[in-house]
């Protein structure tokens, strides 16, 4: 997770769970999981995308048009909210 706000632009988080990256979304890079799996090498794959970034003075709008966690994350939660909201 990442501690404190500052700097926040220049942070990613890595995960394999959207509920890592929840408060900061647009932080967020989603990888696939690597559980029981001893020739895993996601983050290999990732070195381009990180060198990528690395060169960005706010690593958020890029990562926010590439992965749109938050459109991903209305269209889970929106019709929850709905149906919440009848009450």
């Amino acid at each position: 997770i990442v501690k404190g706000l500052r700097w926040i632009e220049k942070k990613v988080i890595i995960d394999n769970s959207f509920y890592a990256f929840a408060y900061q979304l647009d932080n967020g890079i989603p990888i696939s999981s690597w559980f029981d799996n001893k020739k895993d090498e996601e983050l290999q794959t990732m070195i381009p995308l990180l060198q990528t970034i690395r060169k960005k003075r706010d690593v958020r709008p890029f990562l926010r048009s590439k992965y749109k966690l938050r459109e991903k994350v209305n269209r889970f939660t929106l019709p929850f909210s709905r149906v919440s909201n009848k009450n």
